[in-house]
């Protein structure tokens, strides 16, 4: 996880240009680098914006109370874009379900093919959490239907080799992620070991 300032000033790049990405025609909207300080900064995405809200919200306890206020206020921020834009946010949903299910399937079977690309799981799983994370927003896009489809072969094929066991990612989120919905942030690959 990145510390609160870091996250706070991707949320904050990230919405200043949210309305813009959502009229375009990019994916994967690359975000002004001088602002953020970083050579390479995330993409924007709406799954990337869910993710780092959802680290904000883990780090409350971990925040000044300046940066309590200014989440509070990046949050409504969030919450008013996405009422605004819902149609063209679902449609970024949408497409970026389909993006992250083909990631997600070409790591699963590289994995299969290769047991060593195991180890980077708790890393390639946040494709995995960014499609779960997106389906919300794009519930009424006939392209995510398609996309929800296919990542119940991905997932059958995932659960195979998962030895279920103790959430894999930063302790302070697993409120954000239950395991009934996010099951695959809770254990972890196990291939060639009779499993």
């Amino acid at each position: 996880m990145h510390t609160p300032g870091t996250n706070l000033a991707f949320v904050r790049a990230m919405l200043g240009e949210f309305e813009a990405y959502l009229l375009s025609d990019e994916l994967y909207w690359p975000l002004d680098s001088s602002s953020l300080k970083l050579p390479f900064p995330p993409r924007l995405t709406p799954g990337r914006l869910a993710l780092t809200l959802d680290e904000l919200e883990a780090q409350s306890e971990d925040m000044t109370p300046a940066q309590r206020a200014e989440c509070r206020k990046l949050n409504i921020q969030a919450e008013s874009i996405q009422r605004k834009w819902s149609a063209a946010l679902g449609r970024k949903a949408a497409w970026e379900m389909h993006s992250r299910l083909n990631l997600w399937k070409a790591y699963i079977n590289d994995m299969v093919e290769n047991a060593d690309r195991a180890d980077n799981y708790a890393y390639e799983v946040q494709q995995r959490v960014i499609f779960e994370r997106n389906t919300e927003w794009a519930e009424r896009e006939p392209e995510a239907e398609q996309s929800l489809q296919a990542i119940r072969s991905v997932d059958a094929a995932l659960r195979s080799f998962f030895k279920a066991g103790d959430f894999i990612w930063d302790a302070r989120l697993r409120s954000c992620y239950p395991r009934e919905r996010y099951w695959f942030l809770y254990g972890v690959p196990v291939l060639n070991d009779g499993v």
